[in-house]
């Protein structure tokens, strides 16, 4: 599965502010990013379903402000069942079915393929997203599909 996967993981520190990490999304043209610590391990996951603590009619716009991990604070906080504590990984000798166990609460959209070191920390090496899941899927029933215009095909047809 790791050939289609995105060699680089976009991240943001836990010390960034929140308006500063959604902005790395949209330039980024992601739907999440790996939330490190100072050390570069993976700490959290900041999503752009986490929004949803601005409020409908953003009525706490000011949390933008805060920092990434003060925002994800709350989003546990608020949502308790929709914000996993911690952040969702593998690792390279994890199988196929061990990702979609941890990917399978029906919240979770993007997993981390992880080092673990001897300390214990997390070192994200590729994420791995709902759509590369499919894609996969796809191609080991047959189907020739390797970019989202073959994907949108299929699905069409």
């Amino acid at each position: 599965m790791m050939g289609g996967l995105r060699n680089e993981v976009i991240s943001c520190l836990s010390t960034d502010l929140a308006i500063n990490a959604f902005k790395v999304m949209g330039d980024n043209n992601v739907m999440g990013l790996a939330v490190l610590d100072e050390r570069g391990c993976l700490v959290d996951n900041l999503s752009a379903r986490d929004l949803r603590i601005i409020g409908p009619q953003m009525q706490h716009f000011e949390r933008l402000y805060l920092t990434v991990s003060l925002f994800k604070q709350m989003c546990r906080e608020e949502f308790k069942r929709q914000t996993p504590a911690t952040p969702i990984y593998v690792q390279r000798n994890d199988t196929i079915e061990d990702l979609l166990k941890s990917m399978d609460d029906g919240n979770i959209d993007r997993c981390y393929l992880v080092t673990v070191g001897d300390d214990k920390n997390l070192t994200p090496i590729r994420v791995i997203t709902q759509h590369d899941v499919l894609l996969f899927l796809l191609l080991e029933t047959g189907l020739r599909v390797t970019t989202r215009e073959d994907l949108r095909r299929v699905m069409e047809a």
